[in-house]
């Protein structure tokens, strides 16, 4: 258009360019990409820091137990009691906790045969988990507990198994039977005592002390028990005495090993795998269900079943740990009580070695 006179036009014009950029200024800020970023450095995070928010808990999600510590082994005890055994129980259990065992074991479980009010609630304040109701041997009380294991290794302990060695000789005991599992040295670890056996100890009525050569002569078919001569000799008498029978293992040659050839199955303190027990023992324990004997499971692989003999399984034994007390059942019966209910050659003869009422030779 044909400019005024008077320089309007260019007055004009200045504010129409003016405008313009004010336009497109503000149309550029509405289409800038929301995540666009600017092409310069942004602070350092400071260490730990994050701006993430923190992680929060699943619904439903139970907080998990801290994981064993370091003086903590990955053994569960697996005991076995029954209500009417609640003294000899309670006995047994202040040795158990007054000698450390509780703080060693990674967990903690009981079969209880039959329900009772007064075992349950003890057992739960010194950290079982009870389990039970039905009355079983011992055998298929292990085959009731084992779904409920975490642990690698299981110590089997009857109500009537007290503990007599302070916490420190019970901790290296345990760790050297572990020791002695995972090198595959010994498929069983046995705890009772060396000297300190307890009351009563059926070897001593069958075999009679320092007779073993004798009955293993006469009684050829239960070598299996040959093995239990150990509670009356040291460990260097045994292996010099017996060398194709008996050498030492373990860590250090702290213990002392021989086949289950010369050496039966006992309910006594004894470490083992879960795995063993599935490989080798849990067909046979489920032999003796419900209404069987205590000792089926010791009587079929003694005398019936040839998988402990055959199968040339290592048997270990250490100094041990646990000595029989049931004053329920015998009183105030010590090892010194035990009798001799065998016959000596010598003692048809007439010679030396009988035994007073006390098991005592003259």
């Amino acid at each position: 258009f044909a400019c005024p006179p008077g320089g309007i036009c260019l007055w004009m014009r200045t504010w129409a360019l003016l405008l313009g950029v004010v336009v497109v200024v503000c149309l550029l800020s509405f289409t800038w990409p929301a995540n666009q970023k600017l092409d310069h450095p942004t602070a350092a995070p400071v260490a730990g820091h994050t701006d993430q928010p923190p992680a929060q808990p699943i619904a439903g999600d139970e907080p998990r137990p801290p994981p064993p510590g370091p003086s903590m082994l990955p053994i569960a005890i697996f005991a076995v009691a029954m209500p009417e055994e609640l003294p000899t129980l309670q006995n047994t259990l202040r040795s158990w906790q007054r000698h450390g065992l509780l703080d060693l074991v990674q967990e903690r479980l009981i079969w209880v045969q039959g329900e009772s009010e007064t075992v349950t609630p003890l057992m739960v304040a010194h950290g079982f988990k009870v389990f039970g109701g039905e009355n079983v041997n011992i055998a298929m009380a292990i085959e009731n507990l084992l779904p409920h294991l975490t642990a690698k290794y299981i110590l089997i302990l009857e109500k009537d198994w007290v503990l007599v060695e302070p916490a420190a000789e019970t901790k290296q005991q345990l760790q050297t039977g572990i020791e002695l599992l995972a090198a595959s040295q010994a498929h069983v670890v046995r705890y009772r005592s060396h000297f300190q056996f307890g009351y009563p100890m059926w070897m001593f009525s069958i075999i009679g002390e320092r007779n073993e050569d004798y009955f293993q002569r006469k009684y050829p078919s239960m070598r299996q028990y040959f093995c239990n001569c150990f509670h009356w000799y040291t460990m260097e008498q045994m292996q010099q005495k017996y060398p194709q029978i008996f050498h030492f293992c373990g860590p250090r040659n702290a213990s002392i090993c021989v086949d289950s050839y010369w050496c039966n199955w006992t309910n006594n303190p004894a470490l083992f795998t879960a795995a063993f027990w599935r490989q080798y023992l849990s067909s046979i324990a489920k032999q003796c269900g419900p209404g069987q004997a205590n000792r089926c499971f010791e009587v079929t692989l003694d005398e019936k079943d040839p998988t402990w003999k055959a199968k040339q399984l290592t048997i270990a034994f250490t100094e041990g740990l646990f000595k029989h007390v049931d004053p329920q059942k015998y009183g105030n019966k010590t090892q010194t009580d035990h009798q001799y209910h065998g016959k000596r050659e010598a003692d048809k003869k007439g010679g030396q070695g009988k035994r007073d009422p006390k098991g005592k030779r003259h």
